[in-house]
């Protein structure tokens, strides 16, 4: 949920960023944000590690496969915003290391 309710930039361009001053203006509408998808061609994801940053890739694809079963039901309710703030007001819950679950789908991938 994180990641749909902090927003995911679109770069409008589906070119291959071949160029120094393609690469900024797709930073540019990055931001701050570690990822960005582009246009017609496919994202963009930053993170501290590799481990980091696959696994973000990961929750992005599975976002995207949920929101592609939703739109094909119909019309979904949207969540409550009080669900919304009960959801950003869980801090410190959890480990947001990503050696856990980094670890999970290795072992997955040996066992698949």
């Amino acid at each position: 949920m994180r990641l749909s309710l902090k927003g995911i930039p679109v770069y409008q361009s589906s070119l291959t960023l071949n160029t120094k001053d393609q690469v900024h203006a797709m930073q540019k509408v990055m931001g701050e944000s570690d990822i960005c998808i582009l246009l017609g061609h496919g994202l963009i994801v930053a993170g501290s590690s590799v481990e980091q940053g696959t696994i973000t890739a990961i929750k992005l694809d599975t976002l995207a496969k949920m929101n592609l079963q939703a739109a094909a039901i119909g019309k979904v309710p949207s969540i409550p915003d009080e669900d919304i703030r009960e959801f950003q007001n869980r801090t410190g819950r959890g480990n947001s290391s990503a050696e856990g679950l980094w670890r999970y789908y290795c072992e997955w991938l040996t066992k698949g």
